[in-house]
């Protein structure tokens, strides 16, 4: 983090916090501002759960542009009927707009994952626009939760 608060120390608008993001009031953190947009490189294990708060605090952030393996942005980004779509998926477009930026290869890293990263675009969407997507994906969290519930049982009865 050193170089990073070097390079950016003359920037009056920006503050990099350092921070357990699970834990973070990302509102409180913004204050006395209205809203910040986040910038940050989600480790591939708590990805889903901080872009999960992320969006529950949207109301504070206007944009997030998130560096995460390449698997979850397809994930977030799969357009209706895809193989990759999912309630995740869903949840991410109903309270966001989402676009694939770029990709990053392994080599960038060090030391180098066996992985590649993509980084993607977030901007949380208006109330109005989010209500029929709400719907939508109450829906699709029911309808997930019955293929999941079957899938279980079939794995229980291979067992």
């Amino acid at each position: 983090m050193p170089p990073l608060r070097a390079q950016f120390a003359t920037q009056a608008n920006f503050e990099l916090i350092e921070a357990d993001a699970l834990d973070t009031d990302f509102c409180e953190l913004v204050g006395p501002d209205t809203t910040a947009r986040v910038v940050a490189n989600l480790p591939y294990n708590v990805a889903t759960a901080v872009l999960q708060r992320l969006i529950e605090q949207r109301h504070c952030i206007t944009e997030m542009v998130l560096m995460l393996q390449r698997e979850v942005v397809e994930r977030i980004t799969a357009p209706p009927g895809s193989s990759e779509r999912g309630f995740f998926s869903v949840f991410v477009e109903a309270y966001c707009e989402a676009e694939k930026v770029c990709d990053v290869p392994p080599r960038a890293f060090r030391p180098v994952p066996k992985v590649w990263s993509t980084v993607a675009r977030l901007r949380p969407t208006h109330r109005r626009r989010c209500e029929k997507r709400k719907i939508a994906l109450a829906s699709c969290e029911r309808g997930l939760c019955a293929k999941e519930k079957n899938h279980a049982q079939q794995s229980a009865s291979r067992a």
